[in-house]
Formats: C-alpha cells, sequence, structure tokens
C-alpha cells in the first residue's frame, strides 16, 4: 500500500488545466464547448458560465488548494479547495474576461504558473452600443413631439381666449354705444322737455 504522506513531493509545476466548460443559455439548454487556450465567445445573456479545473497531482491531489480571479474585475483572489474545483459566474454582463487560476500545495505559497482563459459574453440587440443610441435618439424625438403637441394645444387655447376676448369687447363696445346714444338722446330730452 502507498501512502501519500511518505511520498516526496514532486518540486516541478504541476500542469494547471481546464476539464470542463458548462454554459448555460438563456433558454436554459447546457452547451460544453471545448476549452481553448484561444479567445472563447458566449453567446448573449448566458444564465451561467462555469469552468470546470484541475491540477495534474497523481500522488495526493487532496492536499492542493486552487485561486481565481477575474482580471480586470476583480483585484483579490477567491480561494477554493480541491473538492471544489469548479468557477461559476452567474447572468455575467456582457464584456471581456480573463479568468486567471492558480494553485498552491499548502494554501500559502502559490505557483507562478497561471492558467488563463480569454472570453467575451456577446452584448444581446438591446445592450449594444447601437440599441443604446437609438432608445436615446426615440426618446428625444418622443420628448420633441410631446412639447409640440404641448404647444399646440396651448395656442389653441390662447386662440380661443384671444377669439372669446375679442367677441366679449365687441359687445361690450355694442353696449356702451347704445349707452351713448341713450344718454345723448336723454341729454336732448332733457333739453327740450319743458320740464
Amino acid at each position: 500500500i502507498i501512502a501519500p504522506g511518505a511520498l516526496s513531493h514532486q518540486t516541478n509545476p504541476l500542469s494547471l488545466t481546464f476539464t470542463q466548460l458548462e454554459i448555460v443559455t438563456a433558454d436554459n439548454r447546457k452547451v460544453y464547448p471545448a476549452t481553448t487556450p484561444d479567445h472563447i465567445e458566449i453567446s448573449p445573456q448566458p444564465k451561467r458560465v462555469s469552468f470546470e479545473f484541475v491540477a495534474l497531482d497523481y500522488l495526493d491531489p487532496e492536499h492542493l488548494h486552487y485561486r481565481y480571479r477575474l482580471a480586470g474585475s476583480e483585484d483579490n483572489w477567491t480561494q477554493l479547495d480541491a473538492d471544489h474545483r469548479i468557477v461559476t459566474l452567474t447572468d455575467p454582463a456582457p464584456g471581456e474576461y480573463i479568468l486567471e487560476l492558480q494553485y498552491s500545495d499548502n494554501g500559502t505559497t502559490w505557483q507562478n504558473t497561471t492558467l488563463s482563459q480569454r472570453f467575451t459574453v456577446l452584448p444581446a440587440w438591446f445592450q449594444t452600443i447601437y440599441a443604446s443610441i437609438a432608445s436615446l435618439l426615440l426618446l428625444a424625438i418622443a420628448i420633441f413631439i410631446l412639447h409640440q403637441l404641448g404647444l399646440r394645444h396651448y395656442r389653441h387655447r390662447q386662440n380661443v381666449l384671444e377669439k372669446k376676448i375679442a367677441d366679449r369687447t365687441a359687445e361690450l363696445l355694442t353696449a356702451n354705444e347704445k349707452l351713448s346714444e341713450q344718454a345723448v338722446a336723454l341729454e336732448k330730452a332733457s333739453l327740450t322737455d319743458a320740464l
């Protein structure tokens, strides 16, 4: 029987590799694309992206510790043990990402070899810059149209009020003329009346 603790550990760096990539799409389908050292493009609006990995230690894999980070968006490393070798991103936003992985024999001294995987989450049509520009343009047009409709309404009200004022003024002028005529008639009557 071989006891892993009795064997001396290798000083050569272990090979750190991805074993599986799982993507759960917006319509709940599971996709397993091949992991490559190249750039991976992920369809818009994934619900979940999971990277499974391992450092190939055939003697004592349980003693290994792992850590990961998304370079550019996270500066802090997240540590994992040998039983949890999956990095899962839930609802990642559209953009460019670089997943960096490292391993350690003791959890404090980390190997210089870093496994990196570049990937891009593509934007949905409504998350593109063109959709943002179009929505801003539509908003500006809607505001302009609503403003014009408001101005038209106020101009109509102003015309109605001006017409009412003109009608009232004409009525007052007519009434004033009648009163003036009556005053002149009364004055004439008072001068010619024998009383």
